[in-house]
């Protein structure tokens, strides 16, 4: 069985066994808490963070869009109207 890792080392073409060893684990047991310990302060937390909108950014994302666009449409075209 091969299982697909991504990775930069070409992991993703080695037998699970291999992975598993390389990665000191095994799947009956997984990390140990210490393990996993040492990689949550080795590599971080494993979250995507995400960027905070800026307040224009937010705004401007109310006036765009298909809907938002069919709606400013006919409200140029009365505004038109009511100064012809």
């Amino acid at each position: 069985m091969v299982v697909r890792v991504s990775g930069s080392h070409n992991e993703g073409q080695k037998a699970v066994a291999q992975v598993l060893a390389k990665l000191d684990v095994t799947l009956e047991r997984g990390l140990t808490s210490a393990e996993a310990g040492k990689r949550l302060a080795q590599y971080g937390s494993n979250a995507i963070v995400e960027k905070e909108k800026s307040l224009l950014s937010k705004v401007v994302g109310y006036f765009t869009g298909p809907i938002a666009y069919m709606i400013e449409a006919a409200a140029l075209a009365v505004l038109m109207c009511a100064f012809d």
